[in-house]
């Protein structure tokens, strides 16, 4: 028996959710199916008197909660003689916003009409995650294929997303009154509330929706609803509705469990959908009901139908006219829009992460703290920015976050700041990658002084700040992460923060960490009814609240890497899961609809990001050396002197950042190869063109040698500019030498106008 609805106790409303298997529950996912395009081009031809006849495999991965194990869950059909495939047939999967899902995708050259893979020519395969996919300008990705042993040339895929077409979005909207009531309790008072039923084919009725009870009033109007079209009459627009109205008890029969003024809210918390039917035809009083088609209401204003009660009828007989009458205000269809439609469109998610940076968490060099770095596995803290951010960054287009930290004394004054740049010394929040993410923190607690209270309005009023700065048109989309260890000490301002931000395109995620009791927290996450605070009422539930604790052993930490990496997937998946439809009810209620995936928002320009502190314009870096590849890119990272081997300091913004090491020629790309390179920069060790961050944070200058596969070059580095790691502009172009050797080239870099400006001090070899 499926019903939804609310019951209304003293102006606070408490939501009556469905059993039904189809709507979502608490910790339940909330599933749709994505369809993908496939399509390859200059496909490696297997066949040597005809060319490849390729066909497509898709799988995926269960995750970290299913085992992680893959599966085959589509095959395109196979195209004869063809290296250029279009595939018309489709592959459809599962899509859960809140999980990591890993794809991979086989392309083969089917020589038989057997089903088992084993018997046909590996062409190449792609990896990626169907995140990445999903959230890509247009929703589209390519991949190079790659062999078995990871040769290349083998092709390249191009994978399009679109979420399959779901015809049960059409919802139906009314807004309802009744005139007239008749009289069920003691001095002329009743509690009417609507019950709505759709008539099924076999003459039996189903329950669809009830409305909240309207307390002694027979001229009752009930609050704007909604019922999707679909549970509602199906395809068959001509089936009959029926309104039934009920008062909530009268007087001393009412049962003891629905005193409408006391306890409510305990007997839905405590009552099945179905005990609370079977007390309802028992005990409920009857007023009066109606049935017609739903196609005589649809699109009608002001319509007007009698209650009628058969049982006072038969008594009244002539005298009976009715037991009220109905107004049916408003009956409208709408559409409304998924969150995978929004993405399509090119809406944005902005990720920001405060960190609780207060005294509680204790001394970050002992290994009790709950910052502390350096054991065998991260830190809570660690294991919650990744969880989320891992997820969150597929959807965003720059891949940059807002890195905050509150309740710390930040240096040079050592003043107790509740808000500020987890780049100590910087005025903006912004990092990149999750990396930059974590690296910031890392620096942050080495300069910072733990402190206090915890005060999160601070935080959320920087949040709302931003998102109140977004255009109203759909595009940008933000999500708080507050990570935090103890009580909240200024819950009031907290609480206002809250609800004036649930009119902003802002979600809040706070995750607990440590062993502290978060008993006020759930008060934020209104799972019970909507926020209000001196008599201003939240527009919509934005707060999600999960101790991490619940996700880890006894002993309140992951005890492997396998534990971690479950407890970090349980954890994205519970604080993430009600994302989408915070989205969405944001759009909604504000009228916003998705621009369409073949003309989406325009990516936006990807702000110039470093992980290394900027060099002052004007300023000149001792040197650089960029080795060509065989892709014919090089890559860059700092040196304060060339081919030193001593880590540089990166807390002294004079200071440029330096180290190096070695590129290795790898068939195209390269790897890098740098041990000594300090935490803070970090490279990639196997990066290819297909990975190189278009944001300008790595630097790079056109060559056109080549270095054979396996020989490593003499170095790199490109010193950074006032952007970050500079834009350089190219010299005249690198000539590897005639045997296939590659060279080096060193020089200085200076920065003017933000552009790192290359200048050779000697001309390329001969």
């Amino acid at each position: 028996l499926h019903y939804e609805g609310s019951v209304t106790l003293g102006g606070h409303d408490r939501s009556i959710n469905s059993g039904d298997a189809g709507m979502k529950g608490i910790g339940e996912s909330l599933c749709s199916k994505v369809r993908l395009t496939l399509s390859a081009k200059n496909l490696k031809d297997c066949d040597v008197f005809s060319k490849s006849d390729p066909m497509c495999v898709v799988l995926i991965s269960s995750g970290a909660l299913r085992g992680g194990r893959y599966s085959e869950c589509g095959r395109t059909e196979t195209l004869s003689n063809c290296l250029n495939a279009e595939w018309s047939r489709t592959v459809v999967v599962d899509y859960f916003f809140e999980e990591v899902q890993d794809i991979r995708f086989e392309v083969y050259d089917i020589d038989s009409s057997s089903n088992n893979l084993a018997d046909h020519d590996f062409i190449g395969s792609a990896e990626s995650t169907l995140a990445e996919i999903v959230g890509g300008p247009f929703c589209r990705r390519s991949f190079s294929l790659r062999g078995k042993n990871g040769e290349r040339d083998r092709g390249e895929l191009t994978v399009v997303a679109e979420e399959a077409e779901d015809q049960s979005r059409e919802t139906v909207v009314f807004a309802l009154r009744a005139l007239k009531l008749d009289k069920k309790q003691f001095f002329g008072r009743s509690d009417p509330f609507l019950q709505i039923y759709r008539t099924n084919d076999d003459g039996s009725s189903q329950l669809v929706h009830r409305t909240e009870v309207i307390p002694r009033s027979l001229h009752p109007e009930w609050k704007p609803f909604e019922v999707p079209m679909q549970q509602l009459c199906g395809s068959n627009r001509n089936r009959n509705i029926r309104f039934d109205c009920y008062s909530y008890g009268s007087g001393t029969t009412t049962h003891p469990a629905l005193n409408i003024y006391k306890q409510v809210s305990q007997f839905v918390a405590n009552h099945s959908p179905l005990s609370m039917q079977k007390w309802i035809r028992k005990n409920g009083n009857f007023i009066g009901g109606c049935e017609i088609a739903f196609n005589k209401l649809v699109g009608k204003n002001d319509m007007e139908l009698p209650l009628i009660n058969e049982k006072k009828r038969k008594k009244k007989g002539s005298k009976y006219v009715d037991s009220g009458r109905l107004v049916f205000m408003s009956v409208a269809t709408r559409r409304s829009y998924s969150f995978l439609e929004f993405i399509a469109g090119g809406t944005q998610l902005d990720f920001s992460v405060a960190i609780d940076m207060t005294a509680s968490n204790g001394c970050v060099t002992e290994p009790s703290s709950l910052h502390f770095i350096g054991g065998a596995r991260p830190n809570e803290y660690h294991l919650a920015i990744r969880a989320v951010a891992d997820i969150c960054q597929h959807y965003n287009y720059s891949k940059t976050f807002d890195a905050m930290g509150f309740g710390a004394k930040i240096p040079p004054k050592n003043f107790v700041n509740h808000c500020f740049p987890l780049n100590v010394g910087s005025n903006s929040f912004a990092v990149f990658g999750v990396a930059g993410l974590l690296e910031a923190y890392q620096r942050c607690l080495m300069s910072c002084i733990l402190y206090g209270p915890t005060n999160f309005a601070p935080i959320i009023s920087e949040a709302s700040k931003k998102a109140a700065s977004y255009p109203r048109d759909g595009s940008r989309y933000q999500i708080l992460l507050i990570i935090t260890d103890g009580c909240i000490s200024d819950f009031d301002q907290t609480l206002s923060a809250v609800i004036a931000a649930s009119y902003l395109p802002l979600s809040i995620i706070i995750v607990g960490v440590g062993a502290e009791n978060f008993d006020r927290m759930n008060e934020l996450d209104a799972d019970d009814g909507l926020l209000t605070y001196q008599g201003r009422k939240a527009q919509r539930d934005i707060v999600q609240f999960v101790p991490l604790r619940q996700f880890l052993n006894k002993k309140g930490m992951a005890s492997s890497s396998t534990e971690g990496m479950l407890a970090s997937a349980q954890l994205a998946k519970e604080v993430l899961a009600e994302i989408p439809d915070q989205l969405t009810s944001y759009m909604n209620l504000n009228g916003i609809k998705p621009r369409p995936s073949t003309d989406p928002f325009p990516p936006p320009p990807p702000p110039p990001q470093s992980l290394l502190p900027a060099a002052p314009d004007g300023s000149r870096s001792p040197g650089w050396v960029v080795a060509p590849s065989s892709q014919g890119i090089g890559f860059a990272a700092g040196l304060t002197q060339p081919y030193t081997t001593t880590p540089a300091t990166y807390f002294n913004p004079a200071t440029i950042p330096s180290s190096c090491g070695s590129q290795m020629s790898s068939g195209y790309g390269f790897n890098i190869i740098s041990p000594q390179l300090p935490p803070v920069a970090q490279i990639p060790t196997s990066l290819t063109a297909a990975a190189y961050p278009a944001s300008g944070t790595w630097s790079s200058v056109p060559s056109h040698g080549s270095i054979p596969s396996g020989e490593s070059s003499i170095g790199f580095m490109v010193a950074p500019s006032s952007t970050g790691l500079g834009k350089p502009e190219p010299p005249p172009p690198y000539r590897a030498l005639g045997d296939g050797n590659a060279f080096s080239q060193r020089g200085t870099e200076d920065t003017v106008g933000g552009t790192g400006r290359i200048q050779p001090s000697a001309p390329p070899p001969p």
